[in-house]
């Protein structure tokens, strides 16, 4: 059944083909020339061929060809002028720009996209393209006006500020945010001090379109629902109807995330259905010839796809919704995999980057999932294939919904895990009674939305109405995402883990009675050799120095799968470097016990960091510089969860973490100590909070037991460590530095890098090169990131 409707999918069957393309052009850059021969090749061996299967070969050929072609340009061609061939940083500059959309406010800070046309700073002009994220941020509240003016839509504005790369994923897990602004158009972000740095100088220098019809469409329904209904109920409102999620809290996002509704927040197909049933009732009144209905049509989904902000769900649900109108229209049988096809197809070839879209990704993934399950549902089961009346067919739509949730659930599974790290246990619960009530409340906006143009009582009548249903929704979810066992983490899930995922899920779902045995065989072998694959890889020491500012955290892993902390960030009100990178990297390396915990700072500063920790994962044991100055929590948090804890005075040595060995270097003299990690014939020195007395000190006792292959810069490269004996002493190949690389204590300090350099030792940044990994067999030392 499948096999026969792809068979008459070829849409589908190319849209999977240049697909592939595109992944292969990601990475890897071909020559233009080059790929326009093999395609003009493969044009004529397609007409001279008259094989149909060799044809159909080289037709796949093709198509794959050009999706490379395709992501080779959308990915590595850049005009001249564009702001991504401009270095990352330049401070207090002049940037000149359209705005293009809404600003979005939010307390004290505007945010607003910008499309530039030159930089100005020192006197010279630059003309430049490319589209910007201006973010303008004081102490001043910006809703009491205060002589505040914020720029509109289509105003042309000069602004004075910084500009920026967004930050990337600086180690393993945290969010790519440049990677999200990039597949989202957005080349760099633009910081504006003060409000008094921008100046308009004019209005309107939007299209035609966009100035008189989809922004002030847009703003008219944005204004009505906040108006109307207001709070977290009008921005959830907000995301339903105009994809505007903007004013979504992030507590409320975590609770759809946590009951696994998130989805409902995408404008999709849902709300192309209501336009279309919207447009067919006023049509329907209307006697008007059916070339000019479908215009009508497309023209109304086409205005309603800017309306909502061109994601690439609603553009994925607005292309098969007219695909459907003219499949009908024309008395043809729908086949759903060809639309989707076509959809993605349209798409892709408009923007290769969408493939890599979490929105394209989860919006495909549903709906394939879904219509692969229905058809499987209405193939084999004949119970579903039948005709029902009255209660009957109630309770048999109440059915398909739930199933068609579990479907949706199944096919994004991995791709939700991946992007939010959670697999929610609530979720069909949540989806029986979010989705329904969502619909109801969705149509409702948009009836709320159409009455204010006619009548505001009515359309308080109905946002009075919606608002009770909104809150009883947000009430529901909140209290479901609240349930102490509502969803599980789940980290670091890999690709070839997804893999083998949709394998044994597509080997159990299309078993039958005849294969139900040698399906779950083939299941059952996939996972074995899947485990088997991961558990013959070999172990070696690996050691990660995480990228987290002016503070420190190094992951070991050794090659027993122990884990061990060397510091593990700061965190204050000032600094939550630990909860906001430590936590979440440890989170994706999926580390759930911490063997060893080694602690160089103050201990009466490390309270909040052992209560993080203790919060995510099992602690075994922590050495602490010293533990007089405890404190009272400290020893609670410890004696709650049953943890062992030393004195650095008190252990000289440990041994046991798959052959690696642990020394603690220490002297009466100073009040640091040093810690040296030896795995074979190889070795990591970690200074810890050691100045050059300390490390003169050092040198006296300790000499040739200081040399290592690897060493970490102390106090982030700050020119009070790192002394040129110590260097002299230690030898080492490459010298690690952990620092933030800009503030007023200007780390790392330049006379140590220079000391570094003279000894012939590479330096490795972390504020240049994000977290960086060692990996060693005890032989040797790879550098892996």
């Amino acid at each position: 059944m499948l096999i026969n409707k792809l068979y008459n999918a070829p849409a589908f069957r190319f849209s999977f083909l240049f697909s592939i393309g595109i992944i292969a052009g990601r990475d890897i850059l071909f020559a233009p020339l080059v790929l326009t021969v093999l395609i003009i090749f493969c044009l004529i061996f397609l007409i001279k061929e008259k094989n149909e299967s060799t044809k159909l070969i080289i037709v796949s050929m093709i198509v794959v060809l050009s999706g490379i072609a395709k992501s080779n340009y959308d990915f590595h061609h850049l005009e001249k002028n564009s702001v991504l061939n401009l270095r990352s940083n330049y401070s207090d500059i002049y940037l000149k720009g359209v705005v293009t959309d809404l600003p979005e406010k939010k307390g004290d800070k505007v945010n607003f996209k910008l499309d530039s046309e030159c930089l100005m700073s020192g006197g010279d002009t630059i003309n430049i393209s490319g589209t910007f994220l201006v973010t303008v941020k004081q102490s001043k509240e910006i809703s009491g006006g205060s002589g505040i003016i914020v720029p509109e839509a289509g105003d042309r504005v000069i602004i004075f500020g910084d500009m920026a790369d967004a930050p990337e994923e600086t180690n393993p897990g945290e969010f790519n945010y440049r990677n999200y602004l990039y597949l989202n158009d957005i080349d760099k972000i633009f910081k504006v001090h003060f409000f008094d740095d921008i100046n308009i100088k004019d209005g309107g220098n939007l299209s035609f379109f966009n100035r008189n019809l989809i922004i002030p469409a847009r703003k008219y329904a944005i204004e009505n629902i906040n108006s109307n209904i207001g709070g977290s109920e009008a921005a959830f409102l907000n995301g339903l109807v105009t994809g505007y999620r903007t004013d979504i809290p992030r507590e409320m996002k975590e609770d759809f995330v946590k009951a696994g509704v998130m989805h409902i927040l995408a404008v999709s197909g849902l709300n192309v259905a209501y336009v279309i049933i919207i447009l067919s009732f006023i049509l329907g009144m209307l006697r008007i010839k059916l070339t000019i209905k479908i215009i009508l049509y497309a023209l109304s989904l086409l205005f309603y796809t800017y309306f909502t902000g061109a994601t690439a769900s609603i553009i994925r649900a607005v292309i098969m919704g007219t695909l459907m109108l003219l499949v009908l229209i024309v008395q043809r049988k729908i086949n759903f995999y060809n639309i989707i096809g076509v959809s993605a197809l349209i798409i892709l070839a408009a923007d290769a980057r969408q493939l890599f879209n979490p929105g394209f990704i989860l919006s495909y993934a549903s709906v394939l999932s879904i219509i692969f399950f229905m058809d499987l549902l209405n193939h084999n089961f004949e119970y579903f294939s039948r005709k029902r009346k009255g209660v009957s067919l109630v309770l048999n739509n109440i059915l398909l919904l739930i199933l068609s949730g579990i479907a949706a659930q199944l096919g994004v599974l991995p791709a939700t895990t991946m992007y939010f790290s959670k697999i929610s246990l609530a979720g069909v619960a949540a989806n029986l009674a979010a989705i329904p009530l969502s619909n109801f409340s969705l149509a409702l906006g948009f009836f709320q939305i159409i009455a204010g143009v006619f009548s505001s009582y009515l359309c308080s009548l109905v946002a009075g109405v919606n608002t009770l249903l909104l809150k009883f929704q947000l009430w529901l979810i909140h209290g479901l995402a609240s349930l102490k066992y509502s969803y599980v983490e789940i980290s670091g899930v890999t690709l070839p883990e997804v893999v083998v995922f949709y394998i044994v899920l597509f080997c159990i779902v299309t078993a039958c009675r005849k294969n139900l045995y040698p399906r779950i065989l083939v299941s059952i072998f996939v996972i074995c050799a899947a485990l088997l694959f991961a558990g013959l890889a070999e172990k070696n020491l690996s050691v990660t120095y995480l990228s987290i500012g002016n503070a420190d955290c190094t992951h070991i892993e050794t090659p027993d799968g122990s884990n061990i902390l060397i510091d593990a960030g700061i965190e204050n009100p000032y600094n939550h470097s630990n909860s906001t990178r430590v936590v979440p990297y440890l989170k994706y390396k999926r580390a759930g016990d911490i063997d060893l915990l080694v602690l160089t700072s103050d201990v009466s500063k490390d309270f909040r960091v052992l209560k993080n920790l203790t919060d995510n994962f099992i602690v075994h044991k922590v050495i602490f510089d010293n533990t007089e100055g405890l404190g009272i929590d400290a020893e609670n948090l410890l004696a709650e969860h049953k943890i062992q804890y030393t004195d650095i005075r008190d252990v000289d040595k440990i041994s046991g973490f798959g052959n690696v060995r642990i020394y603690f270097l220490k002297s009466p003299a100073v009040k640091s100590f040093m810690v040296k990690l030896i795995y074979g014939n190889t070795s990591f020195l970690f200074p810890g909070r050691s100045e050059k007395e300390s490390e003169t000190e050092f040198i006296k006792i300790y000499n040739e037991l200081l040399k290592s292959d690897i060493l970490k810069a102390a106090k982030y490269g700050s020119d009070k460590s790192t002394s040129q004996e110590f260097l002299k002493a230690v030898k080492p190949n490459a010298c690690v530095v952990t620092a933030s690389g800009s503030g007023a204590q200007n780390l790392p300090s330049r006379n140590t890098l220079e000391r570094i350099r003279n000894e012939g030792i590479r330096i490795i940044r972390t504020d240049l090169y994000n977290a960086v990994t060692f990996e060693s067999d005890g032989r040797s030392i790879i550098l892996k990131r």
